[in-house]
């Protein structure tokens, strides 16, 4: 749903939009891998603010994604 609306917003179901990245820096480019990390610190910086013990002191993309996938596991998908 959220997706479908970011995409609706940004004419991404256009036609012409199959050149045109999902997600997109300022400069209308791919966003990087240091992109995505300094998007992740930004919150990471803000979340420690609201509550400091609920963010461990090293996180990264790489701990998100093994996160997500040992709760899918833990729940019983298939991950192969």
């Amino acid at each position: 749903m959220h997706v479908k609306r970011y995409m609706i917003e940004n004419k991404l179901l256009e036609a012409r939009s199959g050149m045109s990245p999902l997600f997109y820096n300022s400069r209308k480019e791919n966003l990087t891998r240091a992109g995505i990390n300094s998007i992740l610190k930004k919150y990471v910086d803000m979340a420690r603010i609201k509550n400091p013990s609920l963010i461990p002191d090293k996180i990264s993309c790489h701990s998100l994604r093994h996160s997500k996938a040992m709760h899918l596991f833990q729940a019983g998908v298939n991950l192969v």
